[in-house]
């Protein structure tokens, strides 16, 4: 049994600098009330932007117009909003996405259309051709787990058929495809800095746009917004540091871990990434809001170090293609011994879906925890309820059929070479 968990979703991308800037921002009024973030970064500007003092973020964010709200999915209904689109238009949207996808569609009036997935996880050219209708105003990409969507065949599609094409950039902000960073191909693009993503503040978005027109009904929108209640952003603050400090050192101490983190959550002093009410459908009153200044001084912290987790995460992904364990399947093929890849998380298939539970079950006692909510449903988190978002069983099959065989690695910053080797040899004894 090894002393922390090995896990996708607990503080997967946080590291000492970010756990001392989140203390240090406990006492810092202004940047937990408003956008200010200007004593941290000598390159903010004062109009509510935010822009690290690396030069990665002048390309990977390379848009005429840019604008940060306090999480993707108020960034995405932000953009939905200032579409001006009729209210019974459709947007078409993949299943196997999450809640915090479809709530903004039903949010903003519209209706979700489900288009099924190909074998790289993302909507299926093919199937959207032949579900949209010329009520079909949008259509949404997400580049899953950091795997580039066919993205060119879609803009194909889009353009003949007079469609939005809008980029979902929460997996996959700083992957390219084809020397463009993925959120460039779109007429419009949003990203999430939620805690398990690539870059993460605990909470944040941002959208990236070149249209002058767009930006401009953007803007009207995001300063009619508020900043959250500053205890919306102490918890988001104290969450990795009770989380780390707290939680995860006891984890695999019986129930001790567990039960410290179902306290601290009792007590209001951190807070999930999916809301309950979210999984019904229901929309919370936390989204959509400005970006607070103390979050965004997380995100341009960890922005710096954008190199050093893709660089990791590529070293962790070439060691999984090396050394899956026979019986199971990588969903993503790697094509030539030159390509890196580095995704958020790493997919793997069992070949027999009725032992499923029994591996994750066996794992977890000896500390690995994969079961991070995306996997063994359509609409994610599992404990969602499908109906509440309008999709029917049998709408999307193969994403329903991937969903009960997937199982998902991590590849972020705190896991390592020799632990990922200990993840390999547990699966294989597991099966």
């Amino acid at each position: 049994m090894i002393k922390r968990p090995i896990s996708n979703i607990l503080l997967s991308n946080i590291q000492k600098d970010d756990l001392s800037l989140s203390f240090s921002l406990l006492f810092k009024k202004e940047e937990m009330e408003n956008g200010k973030i200007l004593a941290y970064n000598e390159n903010a500007s004062p109009n509510g932007s935010f822009w690290p003092k690396n030069a990665d973020f002048n390309d990977i964010f390379a848009f005429k117009h840019l604008f940060s709200l306090n999480a993707g999915r108020s960034a995405f209904l932000a953009i939905l909003e200032c579409l001006e689109l009729e209210k019974d238009s459709e947007i078409a949207v993949q299943a196997f996405t999450c809640t915090a996808l479809i709530n903004p569609i039903i949010k903003a009036g519209f209706k979700p259309l489900y288009i099924d997935i190909d074998p790289n996880l993302n909507i299926d050219p093919n199937d959207l051709e032949k579900k949209i209708t010329n009520k079909t105003k949008a259509v949404v990409v997400q580049h899953t787990f950091g795997h580039e969507a066919q993205v060119e065949k879609i803009q194909e599609i889009c353009k003949k058929n007079n469609i939005i094409l809008v980029e979902d950039c929460a997996h996959c902000i700083g992957i390219k495809h084809k020397d463009k960073y993925l959120g460039q191909f779109g007429d419009i693009a949003f990203f999430s800095f939620g805690r398990d993503k690539i870059i993460t503040a605990g909470f944040g978005g941002m959208i990236g746009t070149n249209s002058d027109i767009i930006s401009q009904r953007l803007k009207n929108y995001i300063s009619k917004l508020d900043y959250p209640k500053k205890l919306w952003t102490l918890k988001q603050l104290l969450h990795p540091i009770l989380i780390n400090n707290f939680v995860l050192p006891f984890y695999n101490i019986g129930f001790i871990g567990k039960a410290l983190g179902k306290i601290f959550l009792l007590l209001n002093l951190t807070s999930k990434s999916v809301y309950k009410k979210e999984k019904e459908g229901k929309w919370v009153d936390y989204f959509p809001k400005k970006m607070p200044g103390a979050l965004k001084i997380l995100a341009c912290n960890q922005l710096k170090k954008i190199k050093e987790f893709q660089g990791h995460r590529e070293e962790i992904c070439e060691f999984y293609f090396r050394n899956i364990p026979p019986g199971l399947s990588s969903v993503f093929k790697k094509e030539g011994s030159e390509i890196k890849y580095a995704f958020m998380r790493f997919p793997i298939l069992v070949d027999d879906v009725s032992k499923k539970k029994n591996l994750l079950s066996c794992l977890e006692n000896k500390g690995i925890y994969l079961y991070d909510g995306w996997a063994d449903s359509a609409i994610l988190p599992p404990d969602s309820n499908p109906e509440k978002f309008f999709y029917k069983e049998g709408l999307c099959p193969k994403a329903e059929s991937i969903a009960q065989r997937i199982i998902n690695l991590p590849t972020h910053i705190n896991i390592n070479i020799q632990e990922a080797k200990y993840l390999i040899t547990a699966i294989q004894q597991c099966k």
